[in-house]
Formats: C-alpha cells, sequence, structure tokens
C-alpha cells in the first residue's frame, strides 16, 4: 500500500492526497524484506501462494520460493523478476538481490554449478536481472545511497585487501560499477 497524508494534530484536521494500492500477489512470508526508493517498491512472493497449487516462476520445478517482485508505486505496474532471493536491497533505484543459485536452479555466475550465493541487479528500465559478484556463504548486503557493500566470495589476494566489496550505483536507476575491494 502507497499512503500519503498530512495532518494537523494540534486540531484533528487532516488532509490527503490517499491513494491505496494493493499487489495481486502474496508476500512471502511475515518477515518478507520490503524495499523502497523513490517510486519502486521490492519484495519476495511467495510461489507456494499464487493460484491453486502455486506457480513456479523461476521454472526450478517446485513452488516453495521466495521470487523477487517489483512495484512501481506511481504507476501501479508490477514486474515478477522470476528470481528465487532471500535478500534485496535498493541503491539509487537499482535493485539488488542475494540469491542462493541451489534454490533458484540456475547458475547466475557460469561456473558450471550452482553451489553458489551471488549478488545480482537490475535498473528500473530492464526486467532481467544480470550477474554481479559471488558472495561468500553467510553474507548480507547493506546499501547506503549509492553504494552497496557486502562480503565476496574470494579470498584477498593483494596487501591489506579484504574479501569486503562495494559497488557504486551513480545516479538514479544506473548501472552499478565493478566490484571494488574495500581495503584494511
Amino acid at each position: 500500500r502507497h499512503t500519503r497524508s498530512l495532518c494537523d494534530w494540534s486540531s484533528d484536521v487532516c488532509s490527503s492526497d490517499l491513494a491505496v494500492r494493493n499487489s495481486a500477489v502474496a508476500l512471502a512470508s511475515v518477515n518478507s524484506p520490503v524495499v523502497g526508493s523513490g517510486v519502486w517498491l521490492g519484495f519476495l512472493l511467495s510461489e507456494a501462494a499464487q493460484g491453486s497449487g502455486g506457480s513456479d516462476y523461476n521454472q526450478d520445478g517446485d513452488t516453495v520460493d521466495s521470487i523477487v517482485t517489483r512495484i512501481n508505486t506511481d504507476t501501479a505496474s508490477r514486474t515478477i523478476l522470476d528470481v528465487a532471493a532471500q535478500e534485496l536491497a535498493f541503491a539509487r533505484q537499482t535493485l539488488f538481490m542475494l540469491v542462493s543459485e541451489a534454490a533458484d536452479a540456475r547458475d547466475w555466475n557460469g561456473d558450471m554449478d550452482v553451489s553458489d550465493r551471488v549478488l545480482l541487479y537490475v535498473s528500473p528500465s530492464e526486467s532481467t536481472p544480470t550477474f554481479l559478484d559471488t558472495v561468500s556463504s553467510a553474507t548480507s548486503m547493506a546499501a547506503i545511497g549509492g553504494t552497496v557493500v557486502y562480503a565476496a566470495e574470494a579470498a584477498p589476494t593483494g596487501a591489506m585487501e579484504t574479501n569486503l566489496r562495494f559497488t557504486e550505483v551513480a545516479s538514479n536507476g544506473a548501472v552499478p560499477s565493478p566490484p571494488q575491494p574495500i581495503l584494511t
């Protein structure tokens, strides 16, 4: 739902340009992340709760996944991205997703197996996620402004290097920069 209102609490008078919108899809769980940036909302829908017997959006042969969904709150347009994700974050309206290849049944990083966790992104003008990096098995991510920080799977190779990496989104909806290591 998208709601805006302006109230003068001292006089109990409210004026609003209230716009209530409902999504026709169900959240994956009560604890599912709901993230936003500008007019964009991102959340995980439940494949099992979509229609009679569920819907297999990511084509992995089951209906048990939490699938990334993005909504433009101005136009009420919804895009189901057909990716089973665990975490979501926006950086300047570009949506980032942490994905288990095993749960998604896709080899996103092209290493000929589906045993990795990967970081994907999709800009507002796209509907197909793009691979960015392979992440450590226990990593989470943080997005602050246009920067996303996470722990990469690759071990440090140089002096003062860590496995922490960051990527930058320079402007709203831009493609992120190549991942850069964070030095100590």
